[in-house]
């Protein structure tokens, strides 16, 4: 069999795969006449005029994609004039299509392949996505829209060289890391905000701890006193926590990489350690399983601030520097001591903004060991201050659990402080 006739096979294959998906849309009664044979066609015409421009003249492909633009520019004004023809979509695809088609006869396959399953998967997300935006709102678009523009217009122009005392502060570095834990924090908000709630304590949990574990926390705390078994949302809040030790070694990764090797063993230990314990408090105190998937809207208020808006990142900026030049001092004057007690104290405040700092500083002024401790004892240290709000702000009946995870998780730390 010869390589072009595979060819011809696969592209007609690749239209069909695009053109499922219109075409269930024509069972459906939505009003296409563009379906699955016509995007096989419109793929395998592709293909063809490909083939005849490389042994010809290219000129035949610009004259077969002229002609596809008179057929599907007739199809839309049909569309206009009897709502009978094809929408703005599929005249955009079937012109994706058309180029698929001559990609595979240039020996693109990888690339067509790839492009198909792509825009398939695309066209399938339709009412998902109109969900979603019929959700979101003016505040929260304008918030996006405003840091986009600011992130874009401005980060790409802003001096990357260190100023002030010990050089401590780059403008580009750390307006990169605001936008660097807003992305994190925004995937974490929508998805609490679409999902969460209506999903129940284990999807909220999950989301909650990579937007915010600490208003997570927060918001289950309150949520604990209404249910007769406190304990599942207990799970909930250290599914949360567990999160949160794999976002800090995300952020501190992404800024360092040697990190990596010294802080996985921890994090993982951690991670492994309140996903067990939220596990147990779970299969201990549910008399239903399907009560962790519990539609949470009656309870739920949702107090996570959109990351993005331009209030909540220049707070988390100014925190970052404030954070940055004390670490800087504290480094000055007791040494590698005074990265484990700044570490200890910000850790109370924002473990994100000490994480950033110290894996910015092992780049250049503390050995990979400090700072992986530092990192790790001001996650301990935040996870504790969280604890102790649960302890005084949750269902009483939470209280003797949310010692013993308090006491595990002081010893942990001591363990690793003083023996790693």
């Amino acid at each position: 069999m010869s390589e072009m006739f595979i060819n011809l096979i696969l592209s007609l294959l690749l239209g069909i795969i695009i053109g499922l998906e219109r075409g269930v849309r024509t069972q459906k009664n939505i009003g296409e006449i563009v379906g699955i044979r016509t995007f096989g066609f419109i793929a395998l015409f592709g293909a063809l005029s490909g083939y005849v421009g490389i042994y010809f003249h290219y000129s035949f492909t610009v004259v077969s994609l002229f002609c596809l633009s008179i057929f599907l520019t007739t199809l839309y004004i049909m569309e206009v004039k009897i709502e009978r023809g094809v929408g703005a979509t599929t005249v955009v695809v079937a012109f994706i299509t058309f180029i698929i088609g001559v990609l595979i006869a240039l020996d693109f396959r990888v690339i067509s392949i790839a492009l198909t399953v792509i825009v398939a998967f695309l066209l399938s997300l339709k009412p998902k996505l109109h969900g979603f935006i019929e959700r979101i709102e003016d505040v929260e678009l304008y918030a996006m829209l405003k840091f986009l523009l600011i992130t874009v217009c401005v980060l790409p122009f802003l001096p990357n060289k260190n100023y002030g005392p010990w050089e401590a502060f780059n403008p580009f570095q750390i307006w990169f890391f605001v936008v660097l834990i807003a992305g994190l924090s925004f995937i974490g908000y929508v998805f609490i905000k679409f999902l969460g709630p209506k999903k129940g304590i284990l999807i909220t949990s999950v989301f909650g701890g990579l937007a915010s574990s600490t208003a997570l926390t927060i918001s289950m705390s309150k949520i604990s006193k209404n249910y007769s078994n406190p304990q599942i949302v207990f799970s909930g809040i250290l599914i949360a926590w567990s999160i949160m030790f794999l976002r800090v070694l995300a952020i501190s990764v992404i800024i360092n990489d040697k990190l990596f090797n010294y802080l996985i063993f921890p994090v993982i230990f951690m991670f492994l350690l309140f996903i067990v314990l939220a596990t147990l408090f779970w299969l201990i105190f549910s008399n239903n399983k399907k009560l962790i998937y519990q539609n949470l809207d009656k309870d739920y208020k949702q107090i996570f601030d959109n990351p993005l808006q331009l209030s909540t990142a220049f707070k988390f900026g100014l925190l970052l520097l404030i954070i940055i030049y004390l670490t800087h001092v504290f480094k000055f004057y007791f040494e590698d001591a005074g990265i484990y007690i700044i570490s200890l104290i910000s850790g109370i405040i924002d473990v994100d903004a000490i994480a950033i700092s110290v894996s910015d500083l092992s780049r250049k002024n503390i050995d990979l060991i400090t700072a992986s401790k530092a990192i790790v004892l001001a996650s301990f240290m935040n996870t504790i201050f969280k604890g102790m709000f649960v302890l005084f702000t949750a269902s009483k009946k939470l209280n003797k659990y949310t010692l013993y995870v308090l006491a595990i998780i002081i010893v942990a730390g001591i363990i690793y402080f003083f023996c790693c």
